[in-house]
């Protein structure tokens, strides 16, 4: 009778025909072994096995007759006897208790090897029909292998990136840079030293967000988008305040993504407040220079000039009365001299522009942009200047913005190739923005601009830098380039 139950719970893996002709011939256990890759283990209350079906039981190497009526703790390996017998224990003791008993343990072969089985446990003792305890076993000796291999390999890397870490530690404590290593969402899992007064034990196992003013958090977190949505590196700047002083870091951001996923970032912070402070007393100096030669042009050279033009115009005047066969050449001399004036006063604006402290930055840009375009001979330029409150930009801020655009207007003029030059002054409810666009051959296409450029360039983005300002220079999907700087409103 039990049998017949166990044959209808097990149907699903037979065909009517088979059950039928199994009941008439009641080979009913053969019958499942043909159909039934798992092993079905049937155990009385004494812990005996009563029955087995299946192909396990016979791919271990056992036969029916060899483990029938045999204690099936026998058949388990000596490292999960106990826990088996705890199990099978309860439920002998109390019939009633039902459910599913997943466990995984080791079964022996006939030589005593083991093979690691998933053996699910239900109680039947209770039901009259079976009186049995039923156990389906599945042979999960190769996933236990590979499992285990795995875990191996884990280990064996583990070990590797503590010695690395270890290496790394040792090489990083002496770097005077903030080191870090963090989960993609901006986790501390190492630092190398201290970061705004946080001991790297305190900031280990934090979002290192969490130890920024919110606006530098934001920026953090976007930096950190940017790195996994790209798995590219990023750089930027920020201004932190730390131990009651204000600190300049340059950060940068780098994937560690060894499968091509990002698994890790890297982000080192450096201190560059001593180096800045030096870039901009250099950069004073450079300007309080420029401002003594502009000066020295337009009040020396400039008023000598004059005074030669003066001198030739009375020359010019007194040829023609006398010697008129020389008159073309006295005013040909007189034409160089008034152009070597005009040129003196160009460059004494450029070097000294007066009009930026007294009439303000929109008028200091016409001027640069009239000059550089009669000057060079170049492409025309347009204006697009709005009247700025004198309040928005403080001097010093304005002549960074001025020097901004007079290397954008030279670069435009002198290697764009193009035949029109917007110069745009705009205020916004944040920014100030300074843009120069032209349409040229677009920046990167410009034949020998790399080497002469480089230099401008790069002191462009310093003063953006020095501004607090967003500088972009970016080639134009209808040709050209735009040269945009976003600069915050006041003297902060």
């Amino acid at each position: 009778m039990a049998l017949r139950h166990f044959v209808m719970l097990q149907s699903r893996y037979m065909s009517a025909s088979d059950l039928w002709a199994a009941e008439r011939t009641g080979g009913v256990i053969a019958a499942l072994t043909r159909h039934l890759q798992d092993s079905i283990l049937l155990l009385g209350d004494d812990g005996r096995l009563r029955d087995v079906a299946g192909g396990l039981v016979a791919s271990m190497g056992w036969q029916r007759a060899d483990v029938v009526g045999r204690p099936a703790l026998d058949f388990v390996h000596a490292d999960e006897r106990a826990e088996a017998r705890q199990r099978l224990g309860l439920l002998i003791d109390d019939p009633q208790r039902s459910g599913r008993y997943p466990m995984e343990l080791r079964l022996l072969r006939p030589d005593g090897t083991p093979v690691w089985v998933e053996a699910v446990v239900s109680n039947h003792l209770a039901d009259p029909a079976i009186r049995a305890i039923v156990v389906n076993c599945r042979h999960i000796d190769g996933e236990r292998h590979r499992a285990d291999e795995l875990r191996r390999s884990e280990q064996r890397l583990a070990a590797t990136l503590a010695d690395q870490h270890a290496v790394l530690a040792a090489l990083a404590v002496n770097v005077p840079a903030a080191m870090f290593l963090l989960t993609p969402e901006g986790v501390v899992q190492y630092a190398n030293q201290p970061f705004l007064g946080t001991p790297p034990a305190a900031l280990e196992g934090h979002k290192l967000q969490s130890f920024l003013a919110p606006g530098d958090a934001t920026r953090l977190a976007a930096a950190l988008e940017h790195v996994r949505a790209n798995a590219a590196p990023v750089q930027y700047q920020s201004t932190l305040r730390a131990a009651g002083r204000e600190v300049m870091y340059e950060h940068r951001l780098s994937p560690v993504s060894p499968s091509g996923v990002v698994a890790a970032i890297t982000l080192v912070s450096v201190d560059v407040t001593e180096r800045r402070q030096l870039e901009q007393a250099v950069l004073e100096a450079s300007s309080r220079e420029q401002h003594k030669l502009g000066s020295d042009l337009h009040d020396g050279l400039g008023q000598e000039l004059t005074g030669l033009s003066l001198l030739i115009g009375s020359l010019v005047r007194r040829v023609g009365r006398e010697a008129p066969e020389f008159l073309a050449d006295a005013e040909e001399l007189h034409a160089l001299v008034r152009g070597v004036m005009e040129t003196t006063r160009s460059m004494a604006r450029g070097l000294a522009p007066l009009s930026l402290r007294e009439e303000g930055l929109p008028a200091a840009l016409a001027q640069l942009g009239q000059q550089a375009g009669r000057h060079h001979g170049g492409p025309h330029v347009h204006f697009h200047l709005e009247d700025l409150p004198r309040s928005l930009l403080p001097v010093w801020r304005a002549e960074h913005l001025f020097r901004i655009a007079q290397e954008a207007l030279n670069n435009a003029i002198k290697h764009g190739g193009g035949t029109r030059v917007d110069l745009f002054l705009q205020q916004g409810p944040r920014y100030v923005e300074l843009r120069i666009e032209d349409d040229g051959r677009g920046v990167g296409m410009r034949k020998g601009q790399r080497e002469a450029q480089g230099l401008g360039l790069k002191l462009m983005q310093y003063r953006a830098d020095v501004l607090g300002a967003k500088l972009s220079i970016r080639r134009r999907e209808e040709g050209g380039t735009r040269v945009r700087c976003l600069c915050p409103h006041g003297d902060t």
